[in-house]
């Protein structure tokens, strides 16, 4: 019962059952009172209305009130003081029934009459008894109706309901479960996609629209938060990788500032030990000694002293590689068939035409982290500067004994001036930047990338976008 869709049926089954059932049940239960009701008062009306017929004209069923009384179904008997029929409809018998209900009961006729339900009675009728005064003449007023038939047609119409009641509310569940399916169902499609994201699947997209504005809004929210994230996290994995880099390059230069020590500290000893003598035998001989001899000797070791030092300083502060990544040899075209389908979510939700060709059997000896790195790079970087619609198309293949893979998106060409400074760091361009632009880093990282792969990296304008690729040894 916590699934919003079990909830969203119930409450519709009850809803239906409260409206449907609920009717029928007051219609049992107030039908027939409702009905006297309504009848009295329009038998009340009529009578008022009689009082303004002229009773003493002939074709007295041809008035227009009468009529209407005769349309209600009523039994209408008038008759003068004289207990003469002046108008009789539907009955047989009048002098009788005059007899029987005028003659002998006229103190029960008033002017000011009412009708009333007389439950007691076998039919139950409604009755008005009413006196109507004319030019000196009196006319009772005899109106009846006949309940029996409204009771009878409600308990058919009870029995009726009862089976409404169950047809409506087994067509109730049905309706309920299409209505809670459509409502429900997108409210699932966007817990199923953000668990996704909440799991780290970034690639997750919500592609189809959503049926109701609000919905739909929260879907292109949901999107580009999604697009924000992996933005974020291509631009970390680049700050990432310099970092990494910069702590090793910090932690080698200490190594070396060591390594000088020791070298500095093991090698300055012997010469300076040899000048030390030196100077000490100068003293201990005094005016014996032969100190042309001892000077030579002394500026010779000052002069080798002098190069170990140059020597030790230039070795010392030589620019040194970073440390070899982890290099093996291995299969460029299974990495790539592995990673380009991670793009295709991505690409479609931003509208992108998105294509990639890899051929097989292209093996070199690479880092797989950083070559992964280095073309989730030139993707991203094709992704931000594609206008919506847009082509974009990977490929990697084998040429001039190497391997070589590229990445084209179709837009803007790079200015001549920004050609060899966009390998820079933190090089944007002069272009106008978007709201996802990257910070510069993504191609200066590539080419520190190819290079410790001793490999070559470079860009091309076509002349309807741009074309950037990395070659590497073939192995």
């Amino acid at each position: 019962m916590n699934s919003l869709k079990a909830q969203a049926v119930l409450a519709l089954c009850v809803f239906m059952l409260l409206v449907v059932g609920g009717s029928s049940f007051f219609y049992f239960l107030f039908a027939v009172d409702y009905y006297i009701e309504q009848k009295k008062e329009t038998m009340e009306e009529s009578y008022w209305q009689l009082q303004s017929v002229d009773l003493s004209q002939e074709a007295l069923e041809e008035d227009e009130v009468i009529q209407a009384l005769e349309d209600e179904s009523f039994s209408v008997i008038i008759c003068d003081e004289n207990m003469q029929a002046v108008y009789a409809s539907k009955v047989s018998g009048r002098n009788n029934l005059i007899q029987t209900y005028i003659a002998g009961h006229t103190e029960d006729y008033t002017v000011y009459a009412h009708a009333v339900y007389e439950r007691d009675i076998a039919r139950k009728p409604i009755v008005l008894k009413g006196l109507i005064r004319q030019e000196n003449r009196n006319y009772y007023v005899y109106l009846y109706e006949n309940t029996t038939v409204i009771r009878r047609s409600v308990t058919y119409v009870n029995e009726f309901l009862r089976g409404v009641v169950v047809i409506a509310m087994l067509l109730g569940i049905v309706f309920a479960w299409v209505l809670s399916k459509a409502i429900v169902g997108p409210v699932e499609r966007i817990r199923s996609i953000t668990g996704k994201i909440a799991e780290g699947d970034y690639s997750a997209r919500l592609e189809k629209p959503m049926p109701n504005k609000e919905l739909e809004e929260l879907r292109q929210s949901i999107n580009r938060m999604t697009d924000r994230i992996q933005n974020d996290i291509s631009d970390l994995n680049n700050y990432n990788y310099l970092l990494l880099n910069k702590n090793h390059s910090i932690s080698q230069f200490e190594e070396h500032r060591r390594q000088f020590i020791r070298n500095v500290t093991h090698e300055l000893k012997t010469p300076l030990a040899i000048i030390s003598s030196q100077v000490e035998m100068m003293e201990i001989e005094g005016d014996k000694a032969d100190r042309e001899a001892y000077c030579a000797s002394i500026l010779e070791e000052v002069n080798k002293l002098s190069k170990m030092v140059s020597s030790l300083l230039k070795d010392s502060f030589t620019e040194s590689p970073v440390a070899n990544p982890q290099m093996v040899r291995g299969s460029l075209s299974e990495l790539m068939k592995e990673l380009m389908p991670k793009y295709e979510v991505w690409m479609r939700t931003n509208h992108f035409c998105w294509q990639s060709e890899i051929q097989n059997g292209c093996m070199a000896v690479f880092d797989k982290m950083e070559i992964e790195l280095a073309a989730n790079n030139y993707i991203m970087n094709a992704g931000w500067h594609t206008p919506k619609g847009g082509q974009i198309r990977a490929s990697l293949k084998k040429e001039n004994g190497g391997i070589r893979f590229s990445v084209y998106n179709e837009g803007e060409p790079i200015a001549q001036a920004d050609k060899e400074k966009i390998w820079d760091c933190f090089y944007q361009g002069q272009e106008k930047k978007t709201e996802n632009a990257e910070v510069g880093l993504g191609l200066y990282i590539v080419k520190n990338i190819v290079s410790r792969h001793q490999g070559l990296c470079g860009m091309e304008n076509l002349p309807d976008g741009v074309k950037f690729w990395f070659w590497l040894p073939e192995a």
